[in-house]
């Protein structure tokens, strides 16, 4: 089977097709749309993408975090 990116081969695209009652042509060109228009990380940092983040006023301390890592068994 031929691959056609991120591990999706034909057989798979065809199944889509099938289940959602579309062309082969418009699964793929929406599979296409998707990996297109994935949202990408805003920064790297050691070669990891850094997400976003929802709520920039909460701050952990490190109280906190050794009070959380004590109570682990």
């Amino acid at each position: 089977m031929r691959d056609i990116g991120d591990g999706c081969d034909m057989r798979t695209t065809r199944a889509i097709a099938l289940k959602q009652h579309k062309s082969l042509g418009d699964v793929v060109s929406d599979l296409a749309r998707r990996v297109l228009h994935r949202p990408r990380a805003l920064a790297v940092r050691n070669g990891v993408p850094l997400l976003p983040m929802n709520d920039r006023k909460a701050v952990v301390a490190s109280e906190t975090v050794n009070a959380l890592r004590d109570a682990l068994p």
